[in-house]
């Protein structure tokens, strides 16, 4: 999926991307500009969260509500209920303002037909849920279903409490139609960022029956294929060879400024220390010569009259 400045201008996402790179800030173009984007991995303890939404944040995930925090894998939370989590923040991004397009949902269906109790469903952004669903039906021989765009306003499946699992910082979830986690319910949420939610042994049990075979494979299946924004390529020594080229001669020519200049100031130190040296030596003989009228030699004294002192 090539991307345009909300996943940093050059980069794109691809499915079983390994992700990562350099965290980056989106640009002006973005309705989140500024904000720290990009750098999160596949490894298992950054694509899985858990039942919560807000969970799975390799970095940035402070506080309880999630309007505030970084974008780790670039893709938008998705807004899975109203006034829910601060979740409000992402709804007005859909379509062609959503990184991967408009909030989607498709109904993962067994090949043997529909369980009353194992009726999944998979939401996201519509390019992350068709490259997990085409994943799902050839790993998991699950039905091609069709994919549904989602109305984030609207109080429809999946509900917040039918959520088994979120992924990727709460951009795509898991969720089960016969599941109901109270500890999740809208009802339940802290009334702020700097209350506590309810703890993680507060979550619902999953309903007893289900296919634990099939659920392990949506799950893993799901957390290696969703798309990651892929990490910038290794540039070649050729690509880097006009900026090598080109700061070689920058520092080339600072180094010949550099060498007139040091040049041209010890020649003038050198003048000036010569001169210094010339009036020193002017100065001493100057000092050695004899006052007028002193007599040199002992024949200068007697008027030339010999040496005899008789």
């Amino acid at each position: 999926m090539p991307t345009g400045c909300s996943l940093g201008g050059i980069r794109t996402a691809s499915a079983y991307s390994p992700g990562g790179g350099k965290p980056f800030k989106l640009c002006k173009a973005s309705p989140f500009s500024g904000s720290l984007a990009g750098g999160a991995t596949r490894l298992q303890s950054f694509i899985y969260g858990n039942k919560r939404y807000g969970s799975g944040y390799p970095y940035g995930g402070w506080g309880t509500y999630i309007d505030n925090r970084p974008l780790p894998f670039v893709f938008y939370p998705i807004p899975i209920y109203p006034n829910y989590y601060g979740g409000d923040a992402y709804t007005p991004q859909n379509g062609t303002r959503r990184p991967g397009g408009t909030v989607s949902v498709a109904m993962i269906k067994g090949d043997s037909g529909i369980n009353a109790t194992e009726v999944y469903r998979i939401i996201g952004d519509h390019f992350s849920v068709s490259v997990a669903l085409n994943a799902l039906v050839t790993s998991c021989a699950v039905e091609n279903t069709t994919i549904f765009d989602l109305d984030p306003l609207a109080r429809s499946f999946p509900l917040p409490q039918q959520v088994i699992q979120w992924y990727r910082a709460s951009t795509f979830g898991l969720s089960l139609d016969s599941y109901s986690n109270t500890a999740t319910l809208p009802s339940n949420m802290p009334i702020s960022n700097d209350t506590a939610p309810p703890p993680l042994d507060a979550d619902s049990p999953l309903p007893s029956g289900l296919n634990i075979s099939l659920l392990t494979c949506l799950n893993t299946t799901i957390g290696a294929s969703i798309p990651l924004v892929d990490p910038l390529p290794l540039t070649t020594m050729w690509d880097s060879l006009p900026s090598i080229i080109e700061g070689l001669i920058t520092i080339a020519m600072i180094l010949w400024i550099l060498g007139a200049a040091m040049y041209h100031f010890c020649k003038a130190i050198w003048g000036w220390v010569c001169s210094l040296v010339h009036r020193l030596k002017e100065w001493t003989r100057g000092e050695k010569r004899p006052p007028s009228g002193q007599y040199v030699t002992l024949e200068d004294g007697i008027g030339g009259q010999g040496s005899d002192l008789r």
